[in-house]
């Protein structure tokens, strides 16, 4: 199953989430993840937190844990900007290179997914 995860703290995440069910068919589902629904596409659940994605840590296991769902994907949906300050969508690789200044854990770096990268570019 994937996972696309948004956020009530950020107002980029909640629109990408709201164009999400409004554009791509996502319905609700029978469950709710941190208070929230959860809606269900295909093979794809879309979760909302109202915590900061970035100190969100184990979010698989959490997953696992309440949803009884094994995600081979987390996207996190989030605001992010460019130097030059234009519009962008942009895809990386959770994780941090050295100290974690900003949540996550110190020299640590999630598993990278170059094709669901490069795909998300793409369409």
């Amino acid at each position: 199953m994937k996972v696309i995860m948004t956020t009530s703290v950020d107002l980029a995440s909640m629109n990408i989430r709201h164009k999400l069910i409004e554009h791509f068919g996502f319905e609700e589902a029978e469950k709710e993840f941190d208070g929230t629904q959860v809606y269900r596409w295909k093979d794809i659940i879309l979760l909302t937190t109202d915590r900061e994605m970035i100190y969100y840590d184990n979010l698989d296991r959490e997953i696992e844990k309440r949803l009884n769902i094994t995600p081979e994907i987390i996207i996190f949906a989030s605001r992010h900007s460019s130097q030059q300050k234009l519009p962008a969508l942009t895809t990386h690789v959770t994780g941090n290179w050295g100290k974690a200044m900003y949540g996550g854990r110190n020299e640590s770096l999630a598993i990278a997914e170059p094709r669901a990268m490069k795909l998300a570019l793409l369409k």
